[in-house]
């Protein structure tokens, strides 16, 4: 044990010591430095495991430094730990106040499927920068996925003029438009978008659809024709409708007295659902126009058969022989 024998012994202790904590802060420093230069050479050359190994050295000496942090966050990003990224962007941001971050954070919610969270924080970027269209176009993106269809459709046509060249902001909106029964803009939008991008089955659906609930069913039936020539298999639902069109087509085109039209769409109606009574009766009340009355009173009798009492009354009518 040093035993001090008077005060400028001890002066000289304390002069030693601050001496010798001052160089120990300096080469720390001074390593942490040049690890860090190191870790930078390894995002460089994309060695993510490696640059995270040597951010977490430096991150345990010293807790402070917000560079060390985001850069970490950055190489759990690119190998997609985004919990961890969101951590690490999240101590930065507490260290630094770096409003930028909290794009980062937005998109790193996405990523996690968190899309409330990630509307959260590009509206804490936007306290700080209201005019960046890419924060927008997250937004409508979240708000879409939300199936909030009204706030995503603002966003959207907030950003669209930063990005005119973008095909996917149109559809985008075609999409929001037609999701609010706004068909017509749906449709409008959805024309632009299909005439650069070849078989897009959604974008066909949804014109169809839209102009089925216009009532324009001869456009619709084109989309629907369209989805078939192209081989696209119609769902359940898809077909149902694309049926129901037909039946309506053939209806406006039988008072139009476009006997011969409608004979060939309630036809096709049939083949697709063989079980249509509707189809069979207005059928029949076509074959009567042309004066078959055989091939009227099987229609009227399958109608029957199917459900449709219309039909029997108008077998009693114009099929005696069907009683006998």
């Amino acid at each position: 044990m040093i035993k001090i024998r008077n005060i400028h012994q001890l002066n000289t202790y304390f002069k030693l010591y601050y001496i010798l904590f001052f160089v120990m802060f300096i080469s720390c420093r001074h390593s942490i430095h040049d690890d860090y230069k190191i870790a930078k050479d390894k995002i460089e050359a994309e060695e993510w495991e490696n640059a995270i190994a040597l951010l977490t050295q430096i991150i345990d000496k010293d807790s402070s430094l917000h560079e060390a942090f985001q850069s970490r966050g950055m190489c759990y990003f690119n190998t997609n730990d985004y919990e961890s990224a969101i951590n690490d962007f999240n101590a930065a941001y507490a260290l630094n106040k770096n409003y930028k971050l909290q794009y980062n954070l937005g998109v790193l919610s996405i990523k996690n499927e968190k899309y409330s969270n990630a509307i959260n924080y590009f509206e804490e970027y936007e306290n700080f920068d209201s005019t960046n269209p890419d924060v927008w176009v997250q937004k409508a993106l979240c708000y879409n996925t939300l199936k909030d269809f009204q706030s995503a459709l603002f966003y959207y046509e907030k950003a669209v003029d930063s990005f005119p060249d973008s095909i996917a902001l149109i559809k985008n909106m075609g999409v929001c438009h037609f999701q609010l029964s706004n068909y017509n803009s749906a449709i409008n939008l959805l024309n632009s978008y299909v005439d650069t991008v070849i078989n897009d089955k959604s974008s066909f659906e949804m014109m169809a659809y839209s102009y089925y609930q216009l009532g324009m069913y001869e456009k619709a039936n084109k989309y629907y024709n369209h989805l078939i020539d192209l081989g696209l298999e119609l769902d359940e639902v898809t077909q149902r409708i694309f049926s129901k069109n037909l039946l309506l087509l053939g209806l406006k085109q039988k008072n139009k007295q476009n006997f011969m039209a409608a004979l060939q769409t309630f036809s096709q109606v049939i083949t697709l659902e063989p079980l249509e009574k509707k189809a069979f009766y207005y059928r029949g009340l076509v074959y009567l126009q042309f004066e078959r009355k055989t091939e009227a009173c099987e229609d009227f009798n399958q109608a029957f058969l199917n459900g449709s009492k219309e039909a029997n009354s108008m077998m009693k009518l114009h099929c005696k022989e069907f009683f006998d």
